[in-house]
């Protein structure tokens, strides 16, 4: 396991072996020269000029010692303070090293953010202009099969019209070729059922046939009532006016829902839609107003009144502009 140092640590060392190894050079001097006393006296046999020559010696021989001592706690010093350096060196290019991979990783990071924010906005415009494609298809193939079951409607009427209006050319050429003989013995019963039916159209408004029915549950027979009808010259598709407005002023309707109820009462399809149409009718109004009637009934939901709106034939547009307008 490897021990690093600082620097102060290495100095702080290389000092303390210094003067370790200079305090063991001035040990060894002492010792020197408090032996040479105790050699001259010990050895007086020998000249006291050799005693002083070989102290000299030793003397130069410590000096060299300790400088050469010196020398090498310098270099140990100087090795130690650059390895210290190096390790100081190498720390700081780990550090910046590190600094530089965490920068590049954050870095790398905020632009993958990015890129991923830029996918999601462009998946959610491509949904939203999905989906705002869809609803165009969706809207563009509800008004064309409005407008084509509004044709096949007014082709319809237009047909049943022409029926009735061969029903009715070709009751006026039986009543024509009628003998004449059955004339008086008709008279008075017929008078009674042409005043009988002129009172009931002054009063309310009906359909030919609803007329008729009319005049057979008062007790004049099919033919009395047809008769007397047939002599009024009554303009049927006014009266489907008359019906349409009279509905329209008890209660709210739809456009198909009063074309049925008008069919209901026995006028053509055809004189229906004419009746409905001659009138200037707010059909938001007439949900509005029929929604708010259902509300006093019972208890709905949104959605469910808007459900029951359209199925009474308000269109969806018309059920939840009068949703809308209770609101709910």
């Amino acid at each position: 396991m490897t021990v690093s140092r600082s620097p102060l640590f290495v100095l702080t060392g290389g000092l303390a072996a210094l003067a370790l190894l200079t305090g063991c050079a001035d040990a060894d001097t002492t010792a020197a020269a408090d032996s040479t006393p105790t050699a001259a006296a010990s050895s007086s046999s020998q000249p006291a000029s050799a005693s002083a020559s070989e102290s000299s010696d030793d003397a130069d021989k410590s000096k060299v010692d300790k400088s050469k001592e010196a020398d090498e706690s310098k270099k140990a010093a100087a090795s130690e303070s650059a390895a210290s350096e190096s390790a100081a060196e190498e720390s700081r290019r780990a550090e910046k090293e590190a600094e530089e991979k965490a920068a590049a990783e954050s870095s790398a990071a905020a632009e993958a953010s990015r890129q991923a924010e830029e996918s999601a906005a462009a998946q959610k415009a491509a949904e939203e202009e999905a989906a705002k494609k869809k609803a165009e298809e969706e809207a563009a193939a509800k008004a064309a099969a409005e407008e084509q079951a509004k044709k096949e409607a007014e082709e319809q009427a237009k047909k049943e019209a022409e029926e009735q209006a061969a029903a009715e050319a070709e009751a006026a050429a039986e009543k024509a070729a009628a003998p004449a003989a059955q004339a008086p013995a008709q008279s008075v019963s017929g008078t009674q059922a042409a005043r009988k039916a002129k009172e009931y159209i002054d009063l309310i408004a009906f359909s030919r046939s609803g007329l008729i029915e009319q005049l057979a549950f008062e007790g004049f027979s099919t033919s009395e009532a047809t008769a007397a009808v047939d002599s009024l010259g009554v303009d049927w598709n006014a009266q489907a006016v008359r019906k349409a407005q009279d509905y329209l002023s008890l209660t709210a309707f739809s456009r198909s829902g009063l074309i049925e109820q008008l069919a209901f009462e026995g006028f053509t399809t055809a004189q229906a839609t004419h009746g409905v149409d001659s009138l200037t009718v707010d059909y938001n109004a007439q949900a509005a107003k029929k929604a708010q009637e259902y509300l006093e009934l019972t208890a709905f939901s949104r959605s469910g009144l808007i459900d029951q709106l359209m199925f009474e034939g308000y269109t969806a547009e018309q059920a939840t502009a009068g949703v809308n307008a209770v609101g709910l």
